[in-house]
């Protein structure tokens, strides 16, 4: 008992020195326009502030949270307190955060240019909420102590202290996809990185995949963490990381308690576990390595001493290729690649916010993110073009929410997705040179629009749609404005569609468990496939004499730029296609039982009030026994409080 109190004092010692650091805890990350009119929806678990044009959204994700509140915190034995939800939507920047001292959780209401086969709105908010849940569970035991003494900021001490990232990604990017349709688990490219470097350079010590490397591509802690948090609820049973952050909670002062806890479950410490569960892995990937045959293939771009990609391909003349060079070495530049390799630096783009780019007409076309220089909340998708001709580059849009934008083959007009701060969809074509707008087609039933292509004659555009029945290819008729289903993949991911010909379009899809390339032939009436590859093959795109196959094709040092001549490879039905990956979604899904869409969640009637500044500026959320200047860090004797407005 003795060396237990021992070990709490010492415990806050180390609390009360690591003050400096706990400041990340008060986390501004920006401000919205001022102008903003903000009202506000009370429920009996959450509290949403939002612009009062978002009403009518910010009613549904009430609902969705209060819906999800009890299934998405049953694994974890955890409901957490009332807490504050803030919606932006001003910015074109697809995120979320949960924050401890004080507590909220904030949402970006912008869904990604290449967004997942579930919504944007319903994956993000079950994520985010799962973090509240981890996070608020913390305030038990001593924690709960020393949260009385320090208030919300001695949850986030320990929570920095003792939750590594990967814990708090991994687990919630595991309910993300135990709740819906999609999630990044259910995603090949999300595990390619993980099983490409598992197979070609083995498994990594656990502190290199924690803390990553600059010599090495290390995949990030949320890929290498869901692995993790779903191996153990697949041989453990759900309830395990209960136990785990409950020992964290109760005894930080062990100074390894997720190791201990960890250990009281399974028999292994963090790091023996890490190594039975990717040992295992890679005999799992390698089964199903031996299971596929994979399509012939040389590569283009010479070696790279660290990991490259070369991604958005596309012919520039009969052999020189375009492509976006990305790589730990690199800044992204666009590069013109010769047959035998030799690359060429065209330009720099800015902060570009997707891998498209599109070449047609001798112009190239992207879009870059540009923030407001006073409001960090808000932002914008602007569209630019490259002329290869002349060497110059030009801004075509202005405080645009354009995505993704494809060149007409004359290069007169321009192709792209709209996003209104509204969440309305929507395809519209620009003029080129201006980007004026010309046309508007609506997306039926509010289907989110991605990813569009022009036809080779000009007369239609291809997109990606998504709605509740999940994703398919779309086509749009630009003299009457019809939308037309060429391929339902119902909640199979599928994405980058390019037609190859007048007759066929390539898309990538994940079928197999592997993310491929795939072909719709409109003349069969009938998908194959076109392309496989051990890791992972994107983006596409035939020669001008349609002999040559070009497409960027991943391995452990990134994506390749290849090529398959002799016309196109050996193609399979998609009917023949098999699926041997692991699926730890699966084990996910079984254990919830429930997937979240909008027409499960009941719909309700809210007071929606005015959010009132005045009435909000005091929010004290942590103290202490010792006055600390916030500026130099320095602690001394006295007392302190703690506010900010959310």
């Amino acid at each position: 008992m003795e060396r237990m109190i021992i070990r709490i004092w010492s415990f806050v010692v180390i609390m009360i020195a690591c003050q400096a650091t706990s400041l990340a805890q008060y986390y501004i990350r920006g401000q919205d326009p001022a102008s903003i009119r903000w009202k506000q929806i009370h429920t009996e678990h959450f509290r949403l502030v939002f612009p009062e044009d978002y009403e009518e959204r910010a009613a549904y994700i009430a609902d969705l949270l209060e819906f999800i509140y009890e299934p998405a915190s049953m694994s974890l034995g955890h409901q957490p307190r009332k807490v504050p939800v803030i919606l932006h939507n001003q910015t074109v920047e697809p995120n979320g955060f949960v924050s401890w001292a004080p507590a909220r959780l904030e949402m970006f209401t912008n869904p990604p240019p290449n967004d997942d086969v579930h919504d944007w709105i319903e994956r993000l908010a079950i994520h985010e909420y799962r973090h509240v849940v981890q996070i608020d569970k913390l305030n038990q035991g001593i924690t709960r102590v020393l949260s009385i003494l320090f208030g919300q900021q001695a949850t986030g001490v320990v929570l920095g202290l003792g939750m590594p990232p990967w814990l708090l990604e991994g687990d919630a990017v595991a309910a993300e996809t135990a709740f819906t349709f999609g999630g990044r688990g259910r995603h090949p490219v999300f595990e390619q990185g993980l099983r490409a470097q598992v197979l070609e350079k083995g498994v990594y010590s656990y502190d290199k995949a924690m803390l990553g490397s600059y010599r090495n591509h290390v995949p990030n802690h949320y890929e290498f963490g869901y692995q993790l948090v779903a191996a153990a609820r697949h041989f453990h049973g759900p309830e395990i990381w209960d136990d785990v952050i409950n020992n964290i909670a109760r005894k930080p002062y062990t100074i390894f308690p997720l190791s201990l806890g960890l250990k009281k479950k399974t028999g292994s410490t963090i790091s023996s576990f890490y190594e039975n569960t990717f040992l295992w892995l890679d005999s799992a990937w390698t089964t199903q390595q031996e299971k596929h045959a994979y399509t012939a293939f040389q590569r283009v771009n010479k070696d790279q001493n660290l990991y490259t990609n070369y991604r958005s391909l596309a012919f520039l003349n009969d052999t020189d290729l375009l492509a976006l060079k990305t790589g730990m070495q690199d800044i992204p530049r666009v590069v013109r690649i010769q047959p035998d390799g030799t690359e060429t630096v065209l330009f720099t783009p800015g902060f570009f916010n997707s891998e498209i780019f599109s070449l047609a007409a001798n112009k190239i076309v992207w879009t870059e993110h540009r923030n407001d220089p006073r409001w960090e909340h808000r932002s914008w998708s602007e569209v630019h073009m490259y002329c290869l001709q002349d060497n110059n580059r030009k801004r075509i849009t202005r405080n645009t929410r354009y995505f993704s934008p494809a060149l007409s083959p004359d290069g007169k007009t321009i192709a792209v997705t709209e996003v209104s701060s509204t969440d309305e969809y929507a395809l519209v074509l620009i003029d080129a040179e201006t980007g004026e707008e010309q046309e508007r087609y609506a997306a039926v039933e509010n289907a989110y629009l991605m990813q569009p292509q022009w036809h080779p004659e000009g007369t239609s555009v291809i997109a990606i749609a998504r709605d509740e029945t999940g994703k398919r290819i779309v086509s749009v008729d630009l003299k009457n404005g019809l939308f037309a289903t060429l391929f339902h993949a119902g909640h199979n991911e599928i994405a980058r569609p390019r037609y190859l010909d007048e007759g066929r379009i390539a898309f990538t899809g994940a079928f197999s468990g592997i993310s491929n390339i795939y072909l719709a032939d409109k003349g069969k009436d009938e998908v194959f496939q076109l392309v496989s590859s051990r890791y992972g093959a994107t983006d596409a795109v035939l020669s001008p004499d349609g002999q040559t196959l070009v497409w960027s094709d991943y391995k452990a040092a990134g994506y390749h730029a290849v090529r398959h001549t002799g016309g196109l490879p050996v193609l399979k039905p998609l009917a023949e296609i098999e699926d041997h990956s692991v699926a730890f979604h699966k084990t996910l899904a079984e254990q919830e039982g429930l997937v979240v869409t909008e027409g499960v969640v009941p719909c309700n009637e809210h007071e929606v009030t005015r959010y009132r500044k005045g009435l909000n500026l005091f929010n004290v959320h942590s103290w202490g026994p010792f006055a600390l200047n916030v500026d130099t860090r320095e602690a001394n004797p006295g007392a302190s409080l703690f506010s900010q407005n959310a």
